[in-house]
């Protein structure tokens, strides 16, 4: 700050220590990722060197800093609940405080709170020239601003408006083709200036939430082309029995239970199908089970002479899209940091997801620790499946051998 006083002399030294702040909460960041956003959370799980850092660290005041910073960022994100702790996946003992949905939910109030205290249009434009001088963050304001502008900052409410207002800067920012913060113009031709470093630190987890869901979107497109592809389940209209008995329809839709099958939008000819109808030809479909005419050696259309209801494209579509989005989302909870793996492992743990169900550690061990310890010839060596063409089987290995800039191969 330019001028002083000794009313102000509190604020110098709260500033002064700004980066070692920013340390504190760097550290904070971590231990509330792996074990979750209370103090009763680290202090239960934590070993006793790290719960010494999080003393160390700031203690509460600095949790309480984050957990509020944390949830403006998933008030403006594309993902809004907490995320689970490190420490949770995979093991079914672990229990998140009660108090973080607690604590959230005040934090939500607050957040709204502060946008019904709205500010002036002739307010917000003054709060935005000071953040557009100094930066987006209390500590640069206070580091660089005069005495003046500094208590202008506090008579607009302070702390509570700016972090809304960099809130909203950040969301625009990353919806238009600039989603960098600019450049102070106080730090113009001062090598001095050197802006606060958590303003990138929020930008870093928004950015990194929106290319996952760009990764995300990618893989929905990518499963979907193949698994409609011959060399995936194909696109059949008929009804028929997979190579295990379940009655299937279209791009490898299980519709084996009755309340499923009857609930589908089957044509007879250029008509919808009646409930009866529908009910003949599940009861049919039970009794070739009864007699094991499913295998490897019946084909799909082995079984067209036994009905002539058909499913349309459009159903075909609908089906396997909304097959794919509950199949996705459970592979992300159900693989620690799924969103950060090769796209092309992502690729195939899908296809198996949708042919074989759950990829749980009971029924694919192997696979599991091979995905942990980025092994990549365990991974290749694991993904062959025997209910599915030699064909598919391929084209998971040769999307396991292009993974590149990723894990190993053993020798």
């Amino acid at each position: 700050m330019t001028d002083t006083y000794d009313g102000v002399k509190d604020y110098e030294q709260l500033f002064r220590n700004a980066q070692n702040r920013t340390e504190q909460k760097r550290k904070m960041k971590q231990l509330m990722a792996k074990y979750g956003e209370t103090e009763f959370d680290i202090e239960k799980n934590s070993t006793p060197a790290e719960y010494m850092e999080f003393v160390l660290a700031g203690g509460r005041d600095v949790l309480e800093m984050v957990q509020k910073e944390n949830m403006i960022a998933r008030l403006n994100s594309p993902y809004p609940q907490t995320p689970m702790p490190e420490a949770a996946r995979g093991n079914p003992k672990y229990t998140v405080s009660k108090n973080d949905s607690l604590r959230e939910r005040e934090m939500y109030d607050e957040h709204q709170n502060a946008l019904q205290l709205k500010l002036t249009e002739n307010e917000r434009k003054t709060l935005k020239k000071l953040m557009k001088k100094y930066g987006e963050h209390e500590e640069d304001i206070a580091r660089y601003a005069t005495l003046d502008e500094w208590h202008q900052y506090q008579a607009l409410g302070g702390k509570i408006h700016l972090d809304n207002l960099r809130a909203q800067n950040i969301f625009e920012r990353q919806q238009s083709s600039a989603p960098k913060t600019p450049k102070p113009t106080a730090a113009d031709g001062n090598p001095d200036y050197a802006a606060s470093n958590e303003t990138s630190m929020i930008e870093k987890e928004v950015l990194d939430e929106r290319d996952i869901w760009k990764k995300n979107k990618l893989l929905f497109e990518r499963a979907k082309k193949h698994l409609a592809s011959p060399d995936g389940e194909g696109s059949i209209d008929n009804i028929y029995l997979d190579t295990k008995g379940y009655i299937t329809i279209g791009k490898g839709e299980n519709v084996d239970d009755k309340k499923t099958f009857m609930a589908l939008n089957l044509k007879n000819g250029n008509r919808e199908a009646t409930y009866a109808e529908k009910l003949v030809v599940y009861n049919k479909f039970l009794e070739l089970k009864r007699k094991k005419e499913y295998g490897n050696k019946y084909g799909s259309d082995y079984y067209k002479k036994y009905s002539s209801l058909r499913i349309t494209p459009q159903t075909m579509d609908e089906l396997l899209e909304s097959h794919l989005r509950n199949d996705i989302s459970r592979l992300r909870k159900g693989i620690p940091e799924f969103d950060k793996l090769p796209i092309e492992l992502m690729e195939v743990l899908v296809d198996i997801r949708y042919n074989s169900g759950a990829i749980t550690e009971e029924r694919w061990p192997n696979l599991r620790r091979g995905i942990r310890d980025k092994n990549l010839t365990a991974i290749a060596n694991e993904i062959n499946r025997k209910d599915v063409s030699q064909k598919r089987n391929d084209w998971a290995k040769e999307r396991i051998k292009s993974i590149t800039g990723w894990g190993y191969w053993e020798d």
